[in-house]
């Protein structure tokens, strides 16, 4: 597997990304849903932003087009995760890139990577039981509650 060549720059550190499905389903109208699961990890797509001088986008096209096949096979990227630098699995999504030009010869890229290997907040299946074990020794089994407009539980006993 190819690895970001080392000659070109990181990604900038902030970044978005939004998690993906890893089931196919069927596009049927009329009939049962058939789906497949895809992978056991989380795919999530993340969207990144590099900054180059000319060299370095010669050498990022060429690599792009040569040694991941035009964006579409995977390769290892170390991203700024929580400060730290984290190696995830990524392809680019759709194999597509967009380019634009500042002043003194600089370039932005900015695309959109499937990535697998990004820490995952969700729990295992296996794992599931014992974490809302685990929730509703916090919340108790009678209480209801409501989120207020600054993201925080207020609690009413039933």
């Amino acid at each position: 597997m190819e690895t970001w060549p080392t000659l070109l720059p990181a990604p900038n550190s902030d970044f978005s990304y939004t998690a993906q499905t890893v089931d196919v389903r069927s596009q049927v109208t009329e009939a049962l849903l058939d789906q497949r699961h895809r992978y056991d990890g989380q795919i999530v797509l993340v969207s990144l932003t590099w900054q180059m001088d000319n060299v370095q986008l010669a050498a990022f096209e060429s690599w792009h087009k040569f040694n991941i096949n035009g964006g579409s096979d995977w390769f290892n990227i170390f991203l700024p995760v929580d400060g730290t630098d984290t190696l995830c699995v990524a392809r680019f999504n759709d194999g597509i890139y967009g380019l634009s030009y500042k002043e003194g010869e600089v370039w932005l890229v900015n695309a959109k990577l499937d990535v697998d290997g990004l820490p995952n907040p969700v729990v295992l299946e296996t794992d599931l039981d014992t974490a809302l074990d685990d929730l509703s020794g916090i919340i108790g089994d009678d209480d209801t509650y409501m989120i207020d407009d600054e993201g925080n539980p207020i609690y009413y006993n039933v």
